[in-house]
């Protein structure tokens, strides 16, 4: 293959998710790499045309290094 491929493990260990609905923000700071229930019961109020933001990520890396990793922004359709 051309490609060199080798497994990378980088575990999230805090973010952002910024909701942006009806030009209102709401921020809700997550530690880990899952969702709480107050993450959970926002995403289950999403209505067409909102935004989500994945900011401020931070991933252990290999090496042990918490290090920010660019961020993601969707738009539900």
């Amino acid at each position: 293959a051309d490609n060199f491929e080798f497994a990378v493990n980088f575990k999230v260990t805090s973010f952002d998710v910024s909701v942006i609905s009806g030009g209102t923000a709401e921020t809700i700071t997550q530690s880990g790499n899952s969702f709480d229930q107050t993450v959970k019961t926002r995403f289950g109020r999403l209505k067409r045309g909102d935004k989500v933001s994945f900011e401020n990520v931070y991933v252990m890396d290999p090496s042990g290094q918490n290090v920010k990793i660019n961020g993601l922004t969707i738009r539900v359709r």
